[in-house]
């Protein structure tokens, strides 16, 4: 009977073993692919730079609700349009034409 109490004890550390095993191999998993995913977004981040914001001819910002809005530049007046109906604030589309350009 004590042979059978051994067996059933090594079987049942055994399996929490192989569980173990398991959990931490799945942990590494998600660690290393979330670390990656991490890395690639950043590198996107800093490619995002501006040269020569007199060649910007139309911006369009989004939200997350996939709203938009599209500023373009009238090359014959040298105003920018918002939304091809409005004149849109000077001083605010320089200072976003002003923050690209500065971005790293």
């Amino acid at each position: 009977m004590k042979e059978k109490k051994i067996n059933i004890e090594s079987k049942i550390t055994l399996k929490s073993a192989i569980r173990l095993l398991v959990i931490i191999c799945l942990f590494f998993f998600i660690v290393v692919n979330i670390n990656n995913r991490t890395y690639s977004s950043r590198t996107d981040k800093k490619l995002f730079h501006i040269e020569d914001t007199l060649n910007v001819n139309q911006i369009i910002l989004s939200n997350r609700n996939l709203d938009t809005i599209t500023i373009k530049r009238n090359q014959n007046q040298g105003t920018w349009l918002l939304n091809n109906d409005a004149r849109a604030n000077p001083s605010a589309v320089n200072l976003l034409l002003k923050t690209m350009k500065e971005m790293r």
